[in-house]
């Protein structure tokens, strides 16, 4: 279920940017979730630039991310992106170079990638990029190919009628996205783009609402906190210098815990079957690519191994991103079956009861997902196996037929006010 899913380890950043996300999540009353995730693909922007790590012997990944943040409308998803985007405007003003755009085609992201020595970062809290890759707006065929490889740094060809050729040599793309549900179903459901594995080049985040539990007067955020990530962005744009890819190396500690990762995710990929394959061949890719960000925004040098510490800060990201995206595949691969148990989960919530019977809950469901009273039956079931509820047959006075009653377990409550 949804509410059951991980909160971000906002410990695993370094203190600047965990001081960052904690002040701005308290400011827009959003989760803590939203603030962690988008934090993470704006360092990969500065990440990006000048830095690769190495995984193991000629094995190497860059540091540009795809992150992808999930929440329904009014959760503040533009006022989180905004506050981010302004370090990346006022870094632009000063170094007079660019760092990214909003919406845009493939074909005109080819081309700031081409313009802007291989790198460009994509920022939207609209999901109608999604449809401009699918070429909605043009009529045109999906065309992928720069996303796909700008993210593993493939080299770009383009050739056309009387334009000039476009050759770009390892792109890095990093994307920053924050849509609502009913986009990630659809794009999830988009045979091209999931087929070509673009979903799977996702870090998914599916936080929980705030919405109901928020306050007017929340706190500003503290200059301090604000200045303190502007000079960890600042600090690894500049570590960088005009030198060249510079490679992060691991230490033994670091190496065992990747190699100890690494080898769980294969046991999921021994199961043939599992929706999440193609997600799960780049997962420790991803790991190794927010382990070097992390490393580089606790101030430390490309010459400096990567300490185990670190390494392991980086795997527990890695389960968190693993836990949502597997919520994402489920729900697709489950069609309407979760998104009924949620709906009845916040009809139940709702009610405030201890207690009610299966006809009081049908009665408040009714017209949505259900149209007589057995059909909320399995719904029910899957919500005792999750331990949410407790059903039992109760004898009614005067008849032979028992009542269905519904115990419902104060965790539901309790959770729902964290």
């Amino acid at each position: 279920m949804k509410d059951d899913l991980p909160v971000f380890p906002v410990h695993c950043f370094p203190a600047a940017v965990g001081e960052y996300i904690t002040a701005l999540s308290e400011n827009t009353q959003t989760s803590i979730d939203m603030a962690a995730v988008v934090a993470l693909g704006v360092s990969a922007v500065a990440a990006q630039r000048y830095y690769r790590i190495e995984g193991n012997s000629g094995y190497y990944e860059p540091l540009n991310l795809y992150v992808l943040l999930v929440a329904e409308p009014g959760e503040r998803k533009s006022s989180i992106m905004q506050n981010f985007v302004c370090f990346l405007n006022d870094y632009e003003e000063k170094n007079h170079v660019r760092l990214y755009a909003d919406d845009c085609s493939s074909e005109a992201l080819t081309t700031l990638l081409a313009e802007n020595d291989s790198l460009m970062t994509v920022i939207s809290a609209e999901g109608s990029i999604f449809d401009i890759i699918a070429g909605r707006y043009t009529g045109q065929k999906v065309n992928l190919d720069v996303w796909l490889k700008g993210h593993c740094g493939d080299e770009i060809r383009v050739d056309r009628k009387n334009r000039d050729a476009e050759y770009i040599h390892s792109p890095r793309l990093t994307t920053v996205l924050a849509i609502q549900p009913s986009v990630l179903e659809e794009v999830m459901k988009n045979r091209v783009m999931n087929g070509r594995g673009l979903v799977a080049r996702f870090l998914m985040a599916i936080p929980a609402s705030r919405i109901g539990r928020r306050i007017f007067l929340s706190q500003a955020i503290p200059e301090s906190a604000a200045g303190g990530f502007q000079n960890v962005l600042e600090r690894i744009f500049l570590s960088g210098g005009n030198r060249e890819m510079q490679t992060i190396r691991l230490s033994e500690e670091a190496r065992g815990i990747i190699e100890n990762y690494f080898m769980e995710n294969e046991k999921l990929l021994a199961d043939r079957s599992n929706p999440m394959k193609e997600w799960l061949a780049k997962n420790v890719g991803a790991v190794l690519r927010v382990a070097g960000i992390l490393h580089l925004a606790d101030g430390k040098e490309s010459e400096e191994l990567l300490s185990g510490d670190t390494m392991r800060s980086a795997a527990e990201i890695g389960k968190y991103f693993y836990a949502h995206a597997k919520y994402a595949y489920d729900v697709m691969d489950s069609g309407n079956t979760l998104k009924m148990a949620e709906y009845v989960l916040s009809k139940l919530e709702q009610s405030g009861k201890s207690q009610t019977t299966r006809r009081e809950l049908f009665r408040a469901c009714r017209g949505s997902y259900f149209k007589q009273v057995a059909e909320i039956k399995p719904i029910l079931d899957m919500l005792e196996e999750y331990g949410y509820i407790r059903q039992e047959a109760v004898a009614k006075a005067g008849t032979n037929r028992p009542s269905e009653v519904i115990y419902i377990s104060p965790y539901l409550y309790g959770q729902k006010g964290q």
